[in-house]
């Protein structure tokens, strides 16, 4: 977690109930940074998917882990939510 604005959020916000964090650090390339957190609401689906993609690789800034806030508040409404 980074010490800023989105990981204050990450830390305080609530655990929504209905989502749960499935997979963390998941590679999907061969490179070391091509990794995403998965998250699902904890229902049975099929659920659609959303790919959350909070900005900032190309500056070197920003962190898939501090958006965790973000992919459960989605995941918490039905969605399988990837985040690269």
């Amino acid at each position: 977690m980074s010490l800023s604005l989105v990981g204050l959020l990450n830390t305080l916000s609530p655990r929504p109930g209905r989502s749960r964090r499935l997979a963390v650090g998941l590679p999907y390339g061969p490179e070391a940074m091509q990794k995403l957190d998965l998250y699902g609401p904890t229902g049975a689906g099929p659920h659609p998917v959303i790919a959350f993609f909070y900005g900032g690789a190309w500056a070197d800034i920003g962190d898939r882990r501090d958006f965790g806030f973000a992919a459960r508040a989605l995941a918490a409404l039905g969605y399988i939510v990837a985040v690269p």
